[in-house]
């Protein structure tokens, strides 16, 4: 992480600002360090990452056991062979369509909500034109400790600060960044998606956007009947209709945004997936972004 975030900094226990009390620089990034709360709390940076000492989620996206039996290079592998093409001309068209908004504008902090394995941060650090400071915050610091190398490989001129912590309480004070982004992070948030946008609310200043990535669905799918179904039993319940076509904007709208648009990149329908529940093979499914104006 870089020393110029920590004024947008807050303690995830008691909302109070961090102090930086130790580091080690390389290049300007802190690879090392330590932060400070009032309230005694202690948070390390380590291998650049700061670390709030967040658990992953437990039905999906472990990275810390997919990893066991992989590096994250062959898993990026094998997730792309095993991704069924339309989808992912869909999901790279998405991301296409977010870059150029980027382009288009002049943001100076931008945090990307639930980065996971990366997928929108690789193709930004190899096509982004503008100079900006980009925060990368996911539940797992080991997927933030890869996208860090991975990105230094491909740009290390570009400037990234990557934060372990809970998308539902992020570390940041209010109204401080001029773009919010999360491509297929919320989404797959299950029961804690409406807190979620309400972060990223808060989050963002008046009048800017937050870009929020998703599939959509239709109701009377099987897709949605046993993803409702399968959600059912961990007692989550009604986020599924977020990925219904007709809802994924009122979501938005409840959480405080004055108006949401979702953008439909592309439509199609689902071919066999050996990954994801969605979309469903042989049912309609788009994939889209929200853009939602605070």
């Amino acid at each position: 992480m870089y020393e110029e975030i920590l004024p947008l900094l807050k303690c995830p226990k008691c909302g109070l600002k961090l102090e930086l009390v130790e580091s080690i620089l390389v290049a300007n990034e802190i690879t090392y360090g330590k932060l400070k709360c009032s309230c005694d709390e202690l948070w390390e940076v380590r291998d650049g990452v700061l670390d709030f000492r967040v658990e992953e989620q437990e039905s999906v996206n472990r990275w810390s056991e997919l990893t066991k039996e992989m590096t994250f290079e062959e898993l990026d592998k094998m997730i792309l062979n095993k991704t069924p093409q339309n989808q992912q001309e869909l999901t790279d068209k998405a991301i296409k369509d977010i870059i150029n908004y980027i382009n288009d504008m002049n943001p100076e902090f931008a945090v990307d909500i639930a980065t996971g394995r990366g997928m929108l941060l690789n193709e930004l650090t190899k096509n982004i034109k503008k100079e900006f400071h980009l925060i990368c915050i996911d539940l797992s610091y080991v997927v933030l400790r890869a996208d860090r190398l991975k990105i230094q490989k491909i740009n290390p001129k570009i400037k990234v600060s990557f934060i372990s912590c809970d998308g539902t309480n992020l570390p940041f004070s209010s109204e401080i960044f001029d773009l919010v982004l999360s491509f297929l992070g919320i989404s797959n948030m299950g029961s804690l998606i409406p807190k979620a946008l309400k972060e990223a609310y808060r989050v963002l200043k008046p009048n800017y956007e937050l870009l929020n990535s998703t599939i959509t669905i239709k109701e009377n799918s099987e897709g949605f009947r046993i993803l409702k179904e399968y959600f059912s039993k961990d007692n989550i319940e009604n986020f599924e209709r977020f990925l219904l076509l007709n809802e994924v904007e009122s979501f938005h709208n409840k959480a405080g945004f004055k108006k949401a648009k979702y953008k439909m990149i592309g439509e199609d329908f689902g071919q066999k997936n050996e990954l994801d529940l969605l979309p469903y093979e042989r049912e309609w499914f788009s994939i889209g972004n929200v853009y939602a104006k605070k």
